[in-house]
């Protein structure tokens, strides 16, 4: 079985776009923008929920891109992943 590890390798334009209501809830989701043969970037963004409902506000409060690197835990070089097949 191979194994991989995801090791951070940039953490690039975080951007604070408002100030949260931390009593509400928070959802953190995030798409994958790039891969190449051993990295890929990820936009990660923060919503604030609607207190009553589950349902997001309009806008994200935060937002931030992120480079991870596939690495062989035991050779700690980086090893190749799958492609980004995009579909519409």
């Amino acid at each position: 079985e191979d194994k991989l590890m995801l090791v951070t390798a940039a953490v690039d334009r975080i951007a604070l776009r408002d100030i949260p209501t931390l009593e509400n809830d928070q959802r953190l989701s995030g798409q994958v923008t790039f891969v190449g043969s051993s990295s890929m970037e990820i936009r990660i963004q923060i919503h604030e929920l609607s207190g009553d409902d589950t349902s997001d506000k309009s806008e994200h409060w935060l937002e931030g891109y992120f480079t991870f690197v596939a690495v062989n835990p035991e050779t700690n070089r980086p090893v190749k992943i799958c492609p980004l097949i995009p579909k519409t």
